[in-house]
Order: structure tokens, then sequence, then C-alpha cells
């Protein structure tokens, strides 16, 4: 199996998994697939459909965690989740996953009752193919270590996919009234919008390697000339837009940043916020460019219009989490097979991480190195 392989198995996994939602002694994948992994109301879910949601979480995490150990960031399932918590990264990600399978049978169910939900048949050929790539990407040896059909990724998708859509409807449903959320929400401190125009020449050219090279002095000279000619229009009364034009290799765009932003020092932000609305700099030089900046507006109401809308979006999904939780607790008598649930420790449970430290060249088999070597 090529690390390539490997690692479509593991981007597959992610992508799968985000866009349908969010060993001691386990049970033998070939043997005990139908244990009870949880019940939640009158409906058992075996171990068989809870190894869908294990491999697609084990994956993504596992991908997640090379990637910052190859920044030299320690970021692993053994972490602690916080200093003051002895709890680790895979005991938190674990106690998720059980989490998502009792939610997601809860909302299924509710789903179901309306008789309003269905797979598609588009969706369902989807879902199939999505499957078949999964399964494909998979190495033999995980196939084999978890008992993986086409058929269980089939499956999973298929309630994922009502769950999704039950949950976006009920979503939306929710009454959330502006008030609520304005006064998390701060214009003066965070939110308030600077609105700019500027017309901007780099200082080198770049060739198709993607290589740099800084203008010599005599090229910085002339193109300093052309800004020189775009801010005389500009001084004369003409747009931005319109002056950049004759600036050779000049190019006019805008820049919205909040109050928020200025806090971090960008020079592009600072010289910005010394205008006064319609006011702009003389040509500037920063950033390996020259530039012009005017200020079109200091008391933009935008970023703090989006931000109400998110946060109303927000208030909406926490108050449909809340109804689901108390409608789970009131109406689903929940039962978690802690002899096979305890028997999951995360890292290489559903997954198998060589594959993954091999495919991100974290380790490499011993029979590798002597290939190389002779």
């Amino acid at each position: 199996m090529r690390f390539s392989k490997r690692i479509c198995a593991g981007l597959l996994a992610g992508c799968l998994a985000f866009s349908m939602t969010g060993c001691g002694s386990a049970p033998s994948p070939s043997k005990d697939q139908d244990v009870t992994a949880v019940t939640v109301g009158d409906t058992e879910i075996t171990f068989e459909q809870a190894r869908c949601y294990i491999y697609l979480t084990e994956a993504i995490y596992e991908n997640v965690m090379l990637q910052y150990q190859m920044y030299g960031m320690e970021y692993d399932w053994e972490s602690v989740v916080s200093e003051d918590s002895d709890k680790t990264q895979a005991d938190a990600i674990k106690d998720s996953i059980i989490q998502n399978i009792i939610a997601d049978e809860v909302t299924y169910n509710e789903a179901m009752k309306t008789g309003k939900y269905e797979v598609s048949d588009e969706e369902l050929k989807t879902i199939k193919e999505n499957a078949k790539k999964l399964i494909d990407a998979m190495s033999e040896d995980t196939i084999e270590k978890n008992g993986f059909t086409e058929e269980m990724f089939v499956e999973y998708q298929k309630k994922v996919n009502i769950v999704s859509k039950y949950t976006y409807d009920n979503t939306k449903t929710q009454e959330v009234k502006r008030e609520e959320v304005e006064k998390d929400v701060d214009y003066d401190k965070v939110y308030r919008q600077y609105k700019t125009e500027y017309i901007k020449l780099d200082l080198f050219t770049t060739d198709d390697k993607g290589e740099t090279t800084n203008f010599d002095d005599k090229k910085k000279e002339e193109a300093k000339k052309q800004m020189q000619s775009a801010y005389d229009l500009v001084k004369s009364g003409k747009s931005m837009k319109d002056a950049a034009v004759v600036a050779e290799g000049a190019k006019f765009n805008t820049r919205d940043f909040t109050v928020e932003e200025l806090e971090n020092k960008a020079q592009f932000c600072v010289e910005a916020a010394k205008l006064k609305v319609g006011e702009f700099t003389e040509i500037l030089e920063f950033n390996s460019a020259y530039y012009i900046i005017k200020l079109t507006d200091d008391d933009s109401k935008d970023a703090y219009e989006e931000a109400i809308e998110v946060a109303i979006e927000q208030k909406k999904a926490e108050k449909y989490a809340d109804a689901m939780d108390e409608l789970k607790e009131k109406e689903y008598k929940v039962e978690i097979n802690e002899k096979v649930w305890d028997d999951v420790e995360l890292g290489d449970f559903a997954i198998i991480a060589d594959e993954y430290e091999k495919a991100f060249g974290l380790l490499v088999d011993k029979s590798e190195i002597e290939e190389t070597e002779q």
C-alpha cells in the first residue's frame, strides 16, 4: 500500500466526516460486530455502527496531530486537554464520539417520526460513491482490522444525511431576538470598521518558479515615477481606480478592517486610520511595495451587522442543542455498554497509526531503510 493511498484514506475520511455532520479486550471485528455499544431509547446501536464513527474521528484527528508534530508542536493522543486537567485528548475525543452517536440516534429517531425525511436517489448515489472511494483508499489491513464494508459506510452516511437535514431545519426555526445577542457584540471596541481604497505597485518580480527578485534602485525610481503619475491624478480629483491605470504594474483594490484588527498595528491599517474620510496618503513604501491609500469610511457597521447575524445563528444552534438535550433526558433512556466502550483506546484502534506516520514521513520501516542503503 503506497503512502499516497494512505493519505487519501485519512483526508477522505476527514472530509466525509465533516461534510456529513460534525486493543485490549475490545470485540473482534470479524466476530463481535453485533455486540451492543450503546442503547438509545428502544434502539441498540451495534459496535459495527460505532466503528464507523470511531474510524472517521480517529483518522481526522490523527492527521491533525501529525501535522502539528511536523511543525514541532506537541499534540497527540496522550496530551492533556488543559493544564489543570489529567484528561487526555484520547479520553476527551472518545467521550465526544459516544455522545455524537447518541445525539445522532435521538435526532434520527425524531426525524423519522415526522415522516418528512428521506435520502433521495441522487443523494444515495453520491453516498455509495463516497463509501466506495473510502474503502478503496483503505489498506487491506485496515479493512481486516475493522471488518469494514462499503455498506457500513453507506448506512452511516444515510443516517447522518437525515440528521443533518433535520438539524438544519429545526435550527432555523429557533426564535432569537436581536437584543439577545447585541450585548455580546461590541461595536466601538471590536467591530467598528474602516473602509479603504488603495493603489499598490510591487517592488519585485516573480518568475515561473515562484522565486522573487527585488527591484534595484533604478527600477524603484521608475516605479516611484509611475506612482507619482497616479498620485497626481488622485490629487486632481480622479478616482483611485481610474488613477491606478496610468501606473504601469500598479493595481487598484479595496481593504476593510475593524478596530480590533487595527490593534495588531499592521502598517497599512495604521496609515489608513490616520486619515479623515475622503483623504488619501502620500506615496508610502512598506512590505516591498508602494502604496497610495484612501479612507472612504471610518464608521462602517458592515462587520458589526455580520457579527450580529453570526451571533444569532450561534444562539439558534445553542437553543436547538439545548432542546435536543432536554428531549433526550425526558424521552430517551441511554445505556452505554461500559464493558465494551472502556476497551476502546484511541490512537491505533480503528486506524493503523503506522500507516499515517509513514504517510507523513515520520516513521520508516527498517526494511525500507535497508533497501535504500543497498
